[in-house]
């Protein structure tokens, strides 16, 4: 888990965290650090971003980064370090900003905007590195560069397998999508256009201290995902037409045609709505984070669930914890929100988000890691007659069925390790298409002939 300076480590799956200290091997790191985790090549990657302006101990325009790679559970790391150069040798006076760090099954995306300190000049890059050469840290980091010195700000997925999509927006009505398959060094992209939304004078100032958190707020896409073909991205609007307070716009898309499917804004009447992320699990169930302020209502950090239970493009949300006051002298607050699948095949997240608590400074940030999953149901078959699986669950123990199952349309069921479901002789397992059954390792079903 990282933030803004610091950095943690748990070993118990976030129920404890130990302190890593980022300064150590990073004497001017500031800003900027986010995590990754490839569970094919068993490879921790951790991103670090450095000052480049001398008023700030940095050594001059140019800013550094770290990458970072573990292959022993985040303990040890060796490092690359890059500057603007290192993505193109014409970027002699630039800095980088604002990192988004995604995976493949084989390959990582890192994707950062780049500005020149001497000019109005803005590019952005997204860098893409093989999971199998990047440990133990050759000389140099094989990798190869997107760059488009014409787009702002290029936002990856949560969920892809062999191909990455990245999303920037292009106008107010329209999103460019890029897709960059793994296994080729040509990019597609197509453009999907939707209504416009108003971008200018995001508004939730709050009553307890008079000042906008939604001020640092613009139109970059935050958040992507890929799931069952279907690509989902967000970014935050402005009040207005029939919105009161600023909210997410939300878009899904057509994996394959690149069509526009929906645009399902996020909002509330109430309160403003804004920096949401996504992560997929196993099941392409879509977890969100994000944040919710304004008037009488301090920051609150929430998380939802879109799945079998909820509409199209709804969420089922719950509030992880609210702000005990508002932000302090600055019109803003922040974007560091990450969802990411906890455990994949059973339908948890994990996320990052923080709340004010306690006063307004800085000093008053409490960072939060949270998990969440749908509380489950009772998933064992009934003493007598048959099984009709009414909603997805996962058995806690195993259990003999008295009569005939049956897993209808939307409806998975898990039978996780070390549990058995038996079925008698005489009777049968029904899966209606659009159910599923998870059976994972350990586990077992048996059908008595």
């Amino acid at each position: 888990m990282t933030g803004n300076t610091w950095a943690a480590r748990s070993t118990d799956g976030g129920e404890n965290f130990s302190f890593v200290n980022p300064f150590s091997d990073f004497a001017l790191l500031c800003c900027d650090q986010d995590v990754v985790y490839n569970e094919k090549n068993d490879v921790w990657v951790w991103y670090r971003q450095g000052f480049g302006d001398p008023a700030l101990g940095g050594s001059g325009d140019i800013n550094e980064v770290k990458l970072s790679v573990s292959t022993d559970d985040a303990l040890t790391w060796c490092t690359y370090t890059f500057t603007g150069t290192d993505i193109n040798v014409g970027l002699t006076d630039h800095f980088v900003d604002y990192p988004h760090l995604q995976a493949t099954d084989d390959k990582l995306y890192v994707s950062t905007n780049i500005f020149d300190n001497l000019g109005p000049d803005v590019f952005t890059a997204m860098l893409r590195f093989d999971f199998a050469n990047l440990a133990p840290c050759p000389v140099t980091a094989d990798y190869q560069v997107f760059l488009s010195s014409t787009e702002f700000n290029f936002t990856p997925v949560n969920g892809a397998t062999d191909t990455m999509y990245f999303a920037t927006q292009l106008s107010q009505t329209q999103t460019k999508i890029y897709s960059w398959p793994d296994s080729s060094l040509i990019l597609g992209d197509s453009t999907v256009t939707y209504p416009a939304y108003s971008f200018l004078g995001y508004n939730c100032t709050l009553t307890s201290t008079g000042t906008n958190p939604c001020g640092r707020s613009d139109t970059r896409v935050m958040g992507g995902y890929l799931s069952n073909g279907v690509l989902g991205f967000v970014w935050d609007a402005a009040q207005g037409g029939a919105f009161t307070f600023p909210y997410v716009n939300f878009i899904t898309v057509d994996e394959t045609l690149g069509t526009l499917i929906a645009n399902s804004p996020i909002f509330s009447a109430t309160v403003a709505t804004n920096f949401a992320n996504f992560g997929v699990n196993d099941a392409g169930d879509i977890g969100i984070g994000l944040f919710q302020m304004g008037g009488t209502a301090n920051p609150s950090f929430l998380v939802g669930i879109n799945d079998s239970q909820t509409g199209t493009n709804e969420f089922d949300f719950a509030t992880v914890k609210t702000s005990s006051h508002g932000t302090g002298t600055t019109n803003s607050w922040g974007d560091y929100v990450r969802i990411k699948p906890l455990n994949p095949d059973n339908g948890q997240w994990m996320g990052t988000g923080f709340t004010m608590q306690g006063g307004t400074s800085n000093s008053d940030v409490e960072n939060l890691f949270v998990t969440f999953g749908r509380e489950s149901s009772t998933c064992s078959p009934p003493g007598a007659g048959d099984w009709n699986v009414a909603e997805s669950c996962t058995m806690t123990e195993s259990a003999s069925a008295a009569g005939n199952v049956s897993i209808p349309n939307g409806v998975v069921l898990t039978i996780p390790n070390g549990v058995t479901l038996t079925v008698p002789s005489g009777f049968n397992v029904t899966i209606t298409s659009g159910g599923g059954l998870l059976i994972q390792i350990g586990g077992s079903l048996i059908v008595i002939a």
